[in-house]
């Protein structure tokens, strides 16, 4: 799937280029055939609304309303800087999503571990994955926005959350050097541990549980495989559900005495 979206990003971006050689009605005019096939493609590939959202700025409103014939002045630079600024957009997106292509060459189901399985089941590291999931591989994916929520927790909260935060993160930093050299790290027998950063041109939400369930919606797309979410909370897998990602309760033997 992730290639076929890049060669339509492709096809995108050459249109892109032939409106550049031109202006003024005809300019125009392709131009906005152009900014409705796109919108319609990246609504249809992306479930992120807000990457087809950015077709519509101001300039282009601008472009669509304030239009005579002669052009007025600047009429043409005004087109060809906002074809030229959402052609780049274009660029930078499939060169992400060309980055992303790499999460489907490694074998494995995909478990994105919600926060609260680090914070109130036993340690992750210990956990049989493979057996709990019933799967021969397993690929536990850590997205760059968990880390954020522990590390919120380990400076704002006191106590025992606090403290539980920084020790998983102590624990997480044991794997960096593997990460960081092969991109993986191993947590046992055919299972990895795996850390999902954010593409340059992502924008975070400001529910952490959307956010993450956001980051799952993209590895789906991506992998074209079902990806698991792992929560011991109910909303979160409601909204993973509704997301149509694979929902999995924590069973209560995972869970530290202090959370059942």
């Amino acid at each position: 799937m992730a290639a076929e979206v890049v060669k339509s990003l492709d096809y995108l971006i050459q249109e892109a280029g032939n409106i550049q050689v031109t202006g003024g009605k005809t300019g125009k005019t392709r131009y906005l055939n152009w900014i409705d096939a796109t919108e319609s493609r990246l609504r249809q590939h992306f479930a992120e609304t807000r990457i087809a959202d950015d077709l519509l700025t101001p300039r282009f409103e601008r472009i669509d309303r304030d239009y005579s014939y002669p052009p007025p002045l600047g009429f043409n630079i005004a087109l060809r800087g906002e074809v030229e600024k959402q052609k780049s957009r274009l660029i930078q997106l499939r060169d992400e999503l060309q980055q992303l292509m790499k999460w489907s060459t490694r074998a494995g189901v995909i478990a994105i571990l919600d926060c609260n399985v680090y914070m109130h089941c036993i340690m992750f590291n210990e956990i049989d994955w493979r057996k709990e999931f019933d799967e021969d591989a397993v690929r536990v994916v850590l997205p760059i926005a968990v880390i954020d929520e522990l590390d919120k927790i380990k400076y704002m909260e006191r106590g025992n959350r606090g403290d539980r935060a920084r020790t998983v993160l102590k624990v997480l930093d044991g794997y960096l050097d593997d990460l960081q050299t092969d991109g993986f790290a191993p947590l046992g027998a055919k299972t990895t541990l795996e850390i999902f950063m954010d593409e340059r041109s992502h924008q975070r939400t400001q529910d952490a549980d959307i956010e993450i369930v956001s980051r799952g919606v993209l590895l789906q797309q991506i992998t074209g495989a079902p990806v698991l979410v792992v929560s011991s909370d109910r909303g979160m897998r409601l909204k993973a559900h509704a997301r149509g990602l694979k929902p999995w309760a924590v069973p209560e033997r995972l869970l530290l005495p202090s959370a059942k």
